[in-house]
């Protein structure tokens, strides 16, 4: 931990993450080093740089090698994002997240690249929409729509394909 009380440093699996912090406390990158100090990589990252908006909300997130050229992030051995972006309501509800290739383009590696939600007047979200990206354009591929007891406890989703017919429901 630094004087600050932030963590700058911690180790898992042999290697050791270093995190540096703006004046709010906020992570604006995380490299990581192998037990020699030397830069290597986690899931195919050395480094990644994470921006805010005014809010303070978590807005970006790009990745890096260990030669601080863009690459992508590795989920179980299978290759995923550069680039995650995030759009936030001003009651700081996650409206959109959104992931992009090395070029800044939809990753259509993915099943979906988009996600969006909608929330009701209490804040809670009542549906999620999710997008792959063909020909230039956004398609829906489903949505889930949340429904809520009186006291804003989660009971149901239901799962609906891209011609409004549901397919699924889920209880809680």
């Amino acid at each position: 931990y630094g004087i600050d009380g932030n963590l700058i440093r911690s180790s898992r699996r042999g290697c050791h993450l270093v995190e540096t912090y703006d004046k709010f406390g906020r992570v604006t990158s995380a490299a990581v080093y192998d037990a020699d100090g030397n830069f290597t990589t986690h899931d195919g990252v050395s480094k990644g740089v994470c921006a805010y908006d005014s809010r303070g909300n978590h807005t970006d997130i790009w990745y890096f090698d260990a030669e601080g050229k863009p690459c992508v992030r590795f989920y179980n051995g299978t290759p995923g994002e550069h680039h995650s972006k995030v759009s936030y309501d001003p009651m700081g509800n996650v409206l959109t997240v959104a992931y992009f290739d090395i070029n800044d383009e939809p990753d259509t590696s993915r099943t979906y690249y988009k996600g969006t939600n909608s929330y009701d007047v209490y804040g809670l979200r009542t549906e999620t929409a999710y997008y792959t990206f063909l020909a230039g354009e956004d398609v829906l591929l489903y949505r889930v729509r949340y429904t809520y007891n009186s006291e804003g406890r989660k009971i149901k989703e239901e799962f609906y394909n891209s011609d409004g017919v549901k397919y699924n429901e889920k209880n809680f």
